[in-house]
């Protein structure tokens, strides 16, 4: 990123001089400094970086690492010696520095077939759930968009969610809706989006992208083990989504099924999934590329 004076009269085409070094209290860098020699403001090298003014900077490769190994916040900040309240912050900024990336992907090539479907979670109790509808390219398994919205409690809490909480919003079509706008651009003519039965997918598909084909298959019976996203018996036709599905639910902590940890408010589920997604694209899936081939 380059470096140019900080005053918007001047902008980017400033002509800086450098004007001696700082030393960082945070780690003790030796920092260069610029001086604009129009206007005399001061600026360093790091000024135009997105931890500028960021204290313990040095944590944030560490606690990325332990964000996708299920480990949740109150335990990182044990494992790491920080406040949670230091944690929060990091995962709002390293779950936005990973969302803007993730929206700014652009693929090399078109993508042929797509996978699309949501997943469940809740809101601080299973009375408030959440739908996270997710695609996923079918050949690389890569984790092209997702979102996170609310939705009204299901059979048999009901009646339960409504006389604690009352009338929950169902943000689903506007979140389906999101999502599908975001992959039109990556599926080529004539491609191919495969979701189950749910009625809520074939209108924004053919509204959204109307120059692919839509398949529906018939969901099947989840299993307990996969975190009750992979199928129990047969041929699963939407198994690269499933799949990783499970692999999501097992890397963030607050989508384990069967355990205290939960999430306590929906933005900062999807900063938690952007910074998941980053991880799951650029290591989990670049190592299984660079596998050998069974012989």
């Amino acid at each position: 990123m380059g470096v140019h004076c900080t005053n918007q009269s001047c902008g980017p085409a400033s002509r800086l001089i450098r004007y001696g070094f700082f030393r960082r209290l945070e780690d003790g860098r030796r920092i260069q400094r610029f001086r604009c020699r129009r206007c005399g403001r001061t600026c360093s090298s790091s000024t135009f970086r997105p931890a500028y003014r960021q204290h313990r900077r040095r944590l944030n490769p560490e606690i990325e690492r332990l964000l996708v190994a299920k480990m949740n916040l109150a335990q990182i900040a044990r494992h790491v010696g920080a406040n949670p309240k230091t944690i929060a912050r990091k995962l709002c900024y390293l779950g936005e520095l990973r969302l803007a990336e993730l929206d700014a992907f652009v693929p090399s090539e078109r993508y042929r077939h797509v996978q699309f479907d949501e997943m469940q979670s809740s809101e601080h109790t299973k009375c408030k759930p959440l739908s996270i509808p997710v695609a996923v390219d079918a050949r690389t398994y890569r984790i092209l968009a997702f979102d996170v919205c609310s939705m009204p409690a299901q059979h048999p809490l009901v009646e339960i969610s409504l006389r604690k909480y009352g009338p929950r919003r169902d943000d689903r079509p506007e979140a389906i809706a999101r999502v599908i706008r975001r992959i039109a651009p990556m599926v080529k003519r004539g491609g191919l989006i495969t979701t189950d039965m749910a009625p809520r997918y074939p209108a924004p598909i053919m509204r959204h992208v109307p120059h692919v084909s839509h398949v529906a298959v018939r969901s099947r019976k989840a299993r307990a083990v996969g975190q009750g996203e992979l199928k129990r018996i047969g041929f699963d036709p939407l198994f690269p989504l499933n799949h990783t599905a499970a692999m999501i639910r097992d890397g963030v902590s607050r989508l384990v099924r069967k355990t205290w940890a939960n999430t306590k408010r929906p933005d900062r589920l999807n900063l938690h999934l952007a910074v998941y997604a980053h991880y799951y694209n650029t290591v989990i899936l670049a190592r299984r590329t660079r596998l050998p081939s069974a012989a």
